[in-house]
């Protein structure tokens, strides 16, 4: 526990020293969530990440021009809005690019997904593929070892349900059922 919030402490000191004017060196906090637990995390500009079971997060700070973080695992974001300041999240084989919206991030291995829950986003493969615009409601793909992308329509709540403490698998194949379990139950 006191490593968890001396770890959070930091990343909320780096983040803020995100709109000072001065150069500064590149500094990266982590955040993890223990296996079988789950972490909420403020920043200092007030966007709220929880982070999953298992999940870290480097809070990067950088000089002024964007926030950054780095993501493995799976994490709920809800950024706060700043239009001269865009929020990037990065996986191993995604970035995620956004001004102020809500919206889920899974990474554990090569199927990367996110799910837009308000707002809108640009998602593309960290190699520089095709940008695609989300809107709510939509799910973008991607798998790291194919490289094959995909966009659709889906019910969030099948993505999001993990932060109220159940799984929701209304429609979900079974061939992802258990990949979703071990994630949440391990």
């Amino acid at each position: 526990s006191a490593a968890v919030a001396a770890a959070v402490a930091a990343g909320v000191w780096f983040f803020g020293f995100m709109n000072d004017e001065e150069p500064q060196t590149l500094a990266v906090a982590t955040l993890e969530a223990p296996v079988g637990h789950q972490t909420m995390t403020v920043l200092n500009d007030g966007t709220q990440i929880r982070l999953n079971s298992g999940s870290r997060l480097e809070v990067i700070a950088g000089n002024g021009t964007e926030r950054r973080v780095n993501l493995h695992g799976e994490a709920y974001f809800d950024v706060a809005k700043n239009p001269d300041m865009p929020f990037v999240v990065t996986t191993s084989g995604m970035e995620v690019k956004v001004l102020g919206t809500e919206f889920n991030v899974t990474a554990y291995d090569e199927n990367q997904t996110v799910v837009l829950v308000e707002g809108q986003v640009e998602a593309r493969p960290a190699d520089g593929g095709t940008c695609v615009t989300m809107h709510p409601d939509q799910l973008f793909g991607y798998n790291a070892v194919s490289g094959e992308t995909s966009l659709r329509e889906v019910d969030v709540a099948e993505y999001t349900s993990w932060t109220e403490g159940y799984v929701l698998l209304k429609s979900t194949p079974v061939s992802e059922i258990f990949t979703k379990l071990e994630h949440y139950f391990r």
